[in-house]
């Protein structure tokens, strides 16, 4: 059931602009803020360039495993260029 797009937009806007106010980022956010301002998560994101990297667990996604795969894959096609 999730929340629509622009609502969770605003509801991420709000969020970030009382951060702001604070001088603080999305990821100086601790994990009570968090579930107060998004409470239908059942537990608080885990935020970080990594922790969105792996989510991306998709065909040309950017998850490391997904991008090694990749890799290797050009490498196969470009082999075959010889």
């Amino acid at each position: 059931t999730g929340v629509p797009f622009r609502k969770a937009h605003e509801r991420t806007a709000r969020f970030l602009n009382s951060l702001e106010v604070t001088g603080r980022d999305l990821l100086a956010a601790t994990p009570a803020e968090l579930q107060n301002a998004f409470p239908e998560f059942d537990t608080p994101p885990r935020l970080g360039y990594r922790e969105s990297l792996d989510r991306r667990q998709v065909v040309g996604g950017t998850a490391p495993a997904s991008v090694r795969r990749q890799i290797e894959a050009v490498k196969k096609q470009l082999g075959t260029l010889k």
